[in-house]
């Protein structure tokens, strides 16, 4: 019983940790489009405006890699983790 439980706790650990990365992945993506806008929008930067495209490509790059990376771990905890059966009425 314990140790099934510590098994559960691990798993659901492992599931918002998993989710905790995917949440960083956009954010990081979200600072390389503000940085990219700031660029594009401050007159001052006007010699790093060649620095803008890449900065949105590799924003959209760690979007995708983050929902990849997100979607394989939970494939595979989904395999790790039995489908809950449905509780039994006590009808007798």
């Amino acid at each position: 019983m314990l140790a099934q439980s510590n098994t559960t706790l691990a798993v659901d650990r492992t599931i918002l940790a998993n989710q905790r990365t995917l949440l960083s992945f956009i954010r990081t993506s979200f600072y390389f489009i503000g940085l990219g806008l700031t660029i594009i929008g401050i007159d001052s930067f006007h010699k790093l405006k060649f620095l803008a495209i890449p900065l949105f490509i590799m924003a959209a790059v760690m979007i995708v890699v983050g929902f990849i990376s997100y979607y394989r771990l939970k494939r595979k905890l989904e395999i790790v983790i039995p489908p809950e059966k449905p509780a039994e009425s006590s009808e007798t």
